[in-house]
């Protein structure tokens, strides 16, 4: 027969266990949790930075703008977007085609529930953007 210490003893073994293995499996799912929204982050700004580098190459041609950047970075989106978005996001980024047919922000709303895995209530009307001043 064990007596009450034993069994306080034993229990408070189990407790104090169980209490480490939800503490590991909690910190490793937010690590993970953090792992991924950091990498969502990344891609993200890889969309953004290779937007803004050709949008202003469309928008202001006599502007010098970085085309290794933009080389670099359209082949990194290359190799992680998928194909159908990718081909979306160079097609509405060519200079050649028409920006009314091919709404470089209704892409980037894609690009974002692609990334976010969710559907985004925005509307390219919604979306700010810098606009070149004319002088």
């Amino acid at each position: 027969m064990l007596d009450i210490n034993t069994i306080s003893n034993l229990l408070n073994a189990v407790l104090i266990s169980l209490f480490g293995i939800l503490s590991f499996s909690f910190n490793t799912r937010l690590k993970n949790q953090i792992d991924y929204e950091y990498k969502i982050k990344e891609q993200a700004q890889k969309i953004a930075e290779y937007a803004a580098i050709t949008y202003c190459e469309r928008m202001e041609p006599e502007k010098e703008c970085n085309r290794v950047r933009a080389n670099q970075l359209a082949w990194e989106l290359l190799l992680f977007l998928p194909e159908d978005l990718y081909t979306e996001l160079t097609i509405a980024l060519d200079p050649k085609s028409d920006p009314a047919k091919n709404n470089i922000f209704k892409v980037l709303i894609k690009c974002r529930e692609y990334l976010r895995k969710e559907k985004s209530s925005l509307t390219d009307e919604k979306i700010f953007f810098n606009k070149p001043i004319k002088k």
